[in-house]
Formats: structure tokens, C-alpha cells, sequence
């Protein structure tokens, strides 16, 4: 895929949005603690176009960024919406 979209939340907080794109770099590039035009905040990852990109890829990286190794799937607000 050449970008995925979701949303995430953590402690019954509110929803963040994740959006990881395909690019040029060597290694995954983050950028935490992005606040969208919403005022929604959320992460951009910059992800190599030499790896694969799918749904463990970008759970593995979320668990990275967050702490958390065991996701719960569960209905959420549109990404797209959010932003």
C-alpha cells in the first residue's frame, strides 16, 4: 500500500489519528505529538518504500511509539473526519 489511515486510543483517552506514507528514507521517520487542523493530535510516519507496509508493520511500529504490545481492534471515529 502506498499510505494507511487509522485512528488509536490509549486508556479510554481520546482518539488519535496515524497516518504512515511511503518515502524516500532509510528508516521510519516519526513525527508525535501532531496536532491536525482539527486540533486532533496524532503521529505521521515517513515509512521506507523498501519495507513492506501492512496492518503488523504498522502495529509493530504504534506498539514502538507507544509502549503498547497488545492492540484491541474496535470501532472508531473516520480518520479522515477527524482531520
Amino acid at each position: 500500500m502506498s499510505f494507511v489511515e487509522g485512528v488509536y486510543r490509549l486508556d479510554e483517552g481520546e482518539w488519535r489519528i496515524f497516518v504512515f506514507t511511503r518515502d524516500n528514507v532509510a528508516e521510519h521517520v516519526v513525527r508525535d505529538n501532531l496536532r491536525w487542523d482539527s486540533g486532533v493530535f496524532g503521529i505521521n510516519v515517513r515509512w521506507p518504500r523498501t519495507r513492506k507496509l501492512d496492518k503488523p508493520a504498522v502495529l509493530r511500529a504504534l506498539s514502538e511509539l507507544t509502549g503498547v504490545e497488545d492492540w484491541r481492534e474496535q470501532n472508531g471515529p473516520d480518520s479522515i473526519t477527524l482531520r
